[in-house]
This record gives structure tokens, C-alpha cells and sequence, in this order.
């Protein structure tokens, strides 16, 4: 089965309804209204931030020098003009096979909507987000078994060996790699649950039938693919451009399968019996979230499934614009905490969170007279027998970096870090919560926070500038306080992974 040599997919920029989608998902559905409730799906019109991120991607597009057989774009509005402001020289021609996915009764409707009109909809869509459809609407499963299917067996008999340009939409992209890179159940589940693997406004899917590495390799089935999309840094727009990645079809063995088969069972119904007649112990399987929290396994998540993410846009640490919703809190979590409790560990978490990225060695600038104005600021948030661990790494120079500048910066705190030659400064971060959970050590009530982290950095070597875009995942422990009764910062650790345009 010969396939097109290139496939490039793009997807719109960014449209009305996903301002709110994204204001919607903060805790404020407020931007859904009568008047937006009739609104089609197809109509929603390109915001003045969505032209520019086309813009920005057609001109990497075309600087790839790549002459294009054929370009479609979806039907929809968004589509059609992202596609004209990619700028391109070719000719389109409109599909509705590559439109977005359809909601159904829901896609006029806040996540907050949803969950309230539609609450055992709602619970399947996270149990199961393959195979889960909203109602009179469709699964990814639906999309790429029928339409991705239908438009790629299309590619394949009119353009064999050709260049083909598809300007689409998220959710499609997203089934066409399920499609296309033959993702099991499993690896799509994976996938779903990435952060990093999130499908931008304008982002570029490229795939490839010849070896990036060896231009005389070329196949005749696409087998590489990388992502690329806009981003704008310090006020200057640029592409980042992904590394590429291989993939081909899997095979398994009758033993690989009934292993795979086990991996992905469900309760049996002898299991179900068991645990329904087992004595309670004191932490039950049931309310385990089946994870370990620095070591500590926790019993108990606190975050609400209908809270959905909490994104805490850039702000400085005392900017007291934190947003919590009234659905942060579980109903069953005031068995053991109040609101103001979770709250205050949530905040404590996200507070310190974005010191320690705005600073090196977890918020210590290094030189002695700095680290004692660190201190002198931040310890009150940890437990007394925590303080002095803290106390030690904040008076200890880190000798790979040295401050050279501080100052403000735009919505932020600006350090100037020197690394060898290179000079840093992070220039925007978002902190994303992941997920709390409540517990117990060594018989004193506990709180974990786990947040995700981004932030970017502009680095300016010989005179040039590069941007290095990193992710991290941090995790707070925090134990209630006997002498003041908030939840203190007990323990924390830290993973990130960089890369750099």
C-alpha cells in the first residue's frame, strides 16, 4: 500500500470557542451563554492570536520546500481561514471527511454544564476516552476507524509517492495517530494521559516515508513522524519543531497476547465476590489511588473528577489571583479535612512552586546575602524538621550558576542565570495541579499536591538568542502543623525534561 512520501496536518489556530473552553476548564464557564449555545460547531471564527499562530506556521511550512500535490482543508470556519492566513501557494480543496469530531448534544456546553447534566456520561468519558462518545456525538474510536480510514485509502489511490497538505482539526489529528502510528488500546491510553503529547493551536504533524536521517531510505508506508507548532517568547513568534520519531506495525505471539489480555482485564467476577465479603482493612483498595507519594502511599484523592485541570496562568508568587474553584474539594474529603484546609495545603504547594521555578536551587539565588533573604521569605512554609534541610541548600552555592541580573518581567520575576557561557532568563510559566491526596505518616494527617510545571527560558549565547522550553512534575508532601494548624511542606521532589530551539 504506497502512501503520499509527505503528510503534513494542521490544526486550526486558535478559535472563539477555545478562549472559552480554556476559561471554562480555569473555573469560569461564564463566556457560555444563550446566544453561544446556538452557535454551530462549524461557525467559530479564528481569534486575532489564532491568525498570528497560522501565519507562523505557514512560513515554517514553506520554508521546508516542499511542493504540495494537493491541499485540503475541513469545511468549518476555523479551518478555512487558517488555511488562507497559512499563506501558502497552492490550490485548496474543501472535505468534510477531515471535519472536527462532533460533540453532539455537548459541544455547545461547559465542562461544568456536562457534568452536571450528563454525570454517568461524564464518568465513562474517564474511564474509557477511546471508546467513549458524547451523547448523539462520536468517539475517537468512531473518527478514526471510519473517517481517518476513509480519507488515508483515499490518499493512497490518488496520491501514492505525492506531497499532501490536510488543515484539520485537533480531535481528528488525533485519531489519524492512532491510525496511522498503529497505537494499541493501551499505548493511546498512555498517550491520552501526556501532557506533552497535547495537539496545539497550528500544530504541524509531519509524516515522512523517507528516513530523516538517510534520504536514500525511503519506504513505502509513512514510518516517521515529528510535531511542531507556534509559540511566541519575549514577544518574538517561532516554530517549535519536534524530534522525529519511528514507528511501524506491532506483532504479538499467542503468549504475548494472553499476557496483554491479563495486563487489561477488568475485576472478574470471582475478584468482585471476594472483596465484597473481605474484612475492611485500613487502607481498602478502593479508596488507594494505587500510587506513592515520596514514598508515601496516600489513601485517598481529594481533587473532584468534575474539577477537570486547574491551570494557574504566569503570575508572581504573591499575586493573589490564585484560582479555586468551589469543585476542587470531594465530597467524601471533609470526613477528615476542611475546605480551607486543602485549600491552604493547595496553595502553600503552587506558591512555593512557582519560587523554586523562578529561581535556581529551589528558589536560592546563591550568594549568601540573597539566600538570607530567601530564607528569611520562605520558611514559614515548611514543617519545623524540614526547615533546617532546606536552610542548608539555600545557604550552599550552586557553582554552575550565577546570578547576573534580576528584575521584573512582564508577569513575572525575572532572574538572569549564567551557565558557561550561555546567559538564562525565564520569560513565562504556567503550574498545572495534577492531582491531591490525603493520607497518613507515621500517624500524623498528611496532604500530597502533585503539579505539573512549564516554563520556558530565553537563552542568549554569542550574541544569539535560543529558547529552551521545559516540563517538570513536582510533588509536595505536607503535614498539619501542631502549632499553627496549616499544613506545612514536609518533603519535595522534582523531574524535569528540556529540550531547545
Amino acid at each position: 500500500m504506497v502512501m503520499p512520501r509527505n503528510l503534513f496536518l494542521v490544526r486550526h489556530g486558535q478559535s472563539e470557542a477555545n478562549v472559552m473552553q480554556r476559561a471554562a476548564k480555569a473555573g469560569d464557564p461564564s463566556l457560555y451563554t444563550e446566544e453561544t449555545m446556538t452557535v454551530p460547531d462549524r461557525s467559530w471564527r479564528l481569534t486575532d492570536l489564532g491568525v498570528q499562530q497560522a501565519k507562523v506556521a505557514g512560513a515554517w511550512i514553506a520554508a521546508q520546500n516542499i511542493q504540495f500535490d494537493r491541499a485540503m482543508v475541513s469545511v468549518y470556519t476555523r479551518t478555512r481561514e487558517t488555511a488562507a492566513h497559512l499563506g501558502l501557494d497552492v490550490r485548496w480543496e474543501e472535505n468534510r471527511v477531515i471535519r472536527e469530531r462532533s460533540w453532539g448534544e455537548i459541544g455547545s456546553m461547559s465542562k461544568q454544564d456536562f457534568a452536571r447534566k450528563y454525570s454517568q456520561n461524564a464518568a465513562y468519558r474517564d474511564s474509557d476516552p477511546l471508546y467513549w462518545a458524547p451523547p448523539a456525538g462520536e468517539s475517537i474510536a468512531n473518527v478514526a476507524e471510519n473517517r481517518v480510514r476513509n480519507i488515508l485509502s483515499t490518499l493512497h489511490r490518488e496520491n501514492a509517492g505525492d506531497n499532501v497538505l490536510l488543515v484539520t482539526h485537533g480531535e481528528f489529528m488525533w485519531a489519524t495517530r492512532l491510525v496511522l502510528e498503529r497505537w494499541s488500546d493501551e499505548e493511546f491510553l498512555l498517550r491520552d494521559a501526556d501532557k506533552e503529547q497535547v495537539i496545539h493551536n497550528c500544530t504541524v504533524l509531519q509524516y515522512t516515508s523517507t528516513d530523516p536521517q538517510d534520504r536514500n531510505n525511503a519506504r513505502e508506508k509513512l514510518n516517521w513522524v515529528r510535531r511542531c507548532w507556534p509559540v511566541c517568547v519575549d514577544g518574538e513568534w517561532t516554530m517549535f519543531v519536534g524530534e522525529w520519531e519511528e514507528f511501524d506495525r506491532k506483532y504479538y505471539t499467542g503468549g504475548e497476547l494472553l499476557e496483554r489480555a491479563e495486563a487489561g482485564a477488568g475485576p472478574s467476577s470471582a475478584g468482585s465476590a471476594a472483596a465484597a465479603t473481605a474484612e475492611p482493612t485500613a487502607r481498602t483498595t478502593a479508596d488507594s489511588p494505587g500510587s506513592s507519594i515520596n514514598g508515601i502511599p496516600f489513601e485517598k484523592e481529594l481533587t473532584s473528577d468534575a474539577y477537570g485541570e486547574y491551570r494557574q496562568t504566569t503570575i508572581a508568587p504573591d499575586d493573589p489571583a490564585f484560582i479555586f474553584g468551589p469543585e476542587l474539594i470531594h465530597t467524601t474529603a471533609t470526613e477528615r479535612y476542611t475546605e480551607e484546609e486543602i485549600h491552604q495545603a493547595h496553595r502553600t504547594a503552587v506558591e512555593y512552586a512557582a519560587v523554586a521555578i523562578d529561581s535556581p536551587m529551589n528558589g536560592s539565588p546563591g550568594d549568601e546575602a540573597s539566600s538570607a533573604r530567601w530564607w528569611a521569605a520562605n520558611q514559614h512554609r515548611f514543617v519545623p524538621h524540614y526547615r533546617e534541610e532546606m536552610r542548608a541548600a539555600a545557604a550552599s552555592p550552586d557553582i554552575n550558576d550565577t546570578i547576573v541580573y534580576k528584575g521584573t518581567h512582564r508577569d513575572g520575576v525575572e532572574f538572569g542565570l549564567q551557565y558557561g557561557s550561555d546567559v538564562a532568563h525565564i520569560v513565562s510559566r504556567t503550574i498545572e495541579t495534577k492531582s491531591i491526596y490525603g493520607g497518613e505518616l507515621d500517624g500524623e494527617t498528611a496532604i500530597a499536591v502533585e503539579l505539573e510545571v512549564n516554563f520556558s527560558n530565553a537563552i542568549v549565547k554569542d550574541g544569539k538568542k535560543d529558547v529552551e522550553y521545559a516540563r517538570g512534575d513536582m510533588t509536595f508532601t505536607l503535614l498539619k502543623d501542631a502549632s499553627t494548624g496549616k499544613f506545612l511542606i514536609s518533603g519535595n521532589s522534582a523531574t524535569y525534561t528540556t529540550s531547545r530551539i
